[in-house]
């Protein structure tokens, strides 16, 4: 065999294994980046879950047992203007940071309707007490002026003869709350804010009346 041959045999040679490293390398280039794709391929982002703020847009549910009304409980005419002792019953208060919500709602009937811990017939209501009343076990009063406006905009009860009061015992959420909240919703801005935990809700057993 000549030297032209072998010189052309060891040529085609170099060929193939050029072109078999230029093939494999490639390859191996392009299941890296496939690799690296789907690493830093951006996730679908969790809807966060917010918390509901309470409102007494419709009157909270029932917790039997903690608040019970004493007075005004039926039957009861009140005038505008006279200065009335509400009373209530209270029990199974855990905390010293609970507080008494009161609010006279006006309603359909002559006695509220509740099932599954809402009052079905309630229709309107309004705070009668600017602040919080601080809420210990045992029976506790405070005195209403009735017709009184607490703030500018706020329409107290006027004349009517279907009104009904609801208590409703409260705390604020705990700081354990609040961390809870913020690592299961770390944007939530609900959680920073605070919230009001129900602990229990009472109405009047039946109406009483406001007149001039």
């Amino acid at each position: 065999m000549n030297n032209s041959r072998i010189t052309l045999i060891v040529g085609l040679l170099l060929a193939v294994l050029v072109g078999l490293v230029i093939f494999f390398g490639g390859a191996g280039r392009n299941a890296n980046s496939n690799v690296n794709t789907l690493e830093m391929a951006p996730q679908t982002p969790v809807q966060e879950v917010g918390i509901s703020e309470s409102s007494t847009a419709s009157p909270p549910a029932s917790n039997a047992g903690v608040i019970r009304i004493i007075a005004p409980n039926g039957g009861e005419m009140l005038e505008i203007g006279d200065t009335v002792r509400v009373s209530w019953d209270a029990q199974n208060i855990s905390t010293q940071y609970a507080g008494l919500r009161l609010e006279v709602w006006s309603i359909s009937g002559d006695r509220p309707i509740i099932k599954d811990g809402q009052c079905l017939n309630c229709i309107n209501g309004g705070m009668i007490t600017l602040s919080g009343v601080t809420l210990h076990n045992g029976i506790g009063s405070v005195e209403w002026e009735v017709g009184k406006k607490l703030y500018a905009l706020h329409t107290p009860p006027g004349p009517g003869d279907k009104y009904v009061l609801m208590a409703v015992a409260e705390r604020g959420n705990t700081d354990e709350e609040t961390q809870a909240c913020l690592e299961e919703n770390p944007n939530s801005l609900g959680c920073k804010k605070g919230w009001s935990v129900v602990l229990g809700t009472d109405w009047s057993d039946s109406v009483f009346s406001i007149t001039n």
